[in-house]
């Protein structure tokens, strides 16, 4: 009696492990150290290093940070930090598209990251893509 328990139970413990399901996100992310934001009417220009370090540009146009109508996930998100941190942005992707990107930013606007777009640079046609571009 006390053998049969034993294999019983020794049964259950090796078929266990079946039963558990396992969790995997579909999305993936990649964080980038951001070292200057030019703001616009149409848009967001980030600055940011990528993992060769080499400097590039991001554009977030402003209609991504608006709500949609059917609630759904916004392309882009403006997140505040304490002033004591360094901004970044996060690029989260759903298999090998673009999803969403999160910028983690400073609230005073008087941090040294934060600039306006001056006149001299146009950058309107960036501004009228539905896909991320970084450059």
């Amino acid at each position: 009696m006390k053998r049969l328990f034993c294999i019983i139970g020794f049964v259950l413990f090796a078929f266990s492990g079946f039963a558990i399901e396992t969790l995997k996100s579909e999305l993936t992310f990649v964080t980038y150290p951001v070292t200057r934001i030019y703001r616009s009417e149409k848009g967001i220009v980030v600055k940011l290093y990528t993992d060769t370090l080499k400097p590039r540009q991001m554009y977030l146009p402003q209609k991504w940070f608006e709500p949609t109508e059917d609630n759904s996930v916004r392309k882009a998100n403006l997140l505040r930090i304490s002033k004591w941190q360094k901004p970044y942005v996060v690029v989260y992707y759903k298999g090998t598209d673009f999803y969403q990107a999160r910028l983690f930013m400073p609230d005073d606007a008087r941090n040294k990251a934060w600039h306006l777009i001056p006149n001299t640079m146009d950058f309107s046609a960036k501004f009228d893509t539905d896909e991320l571009v970084i450059e």
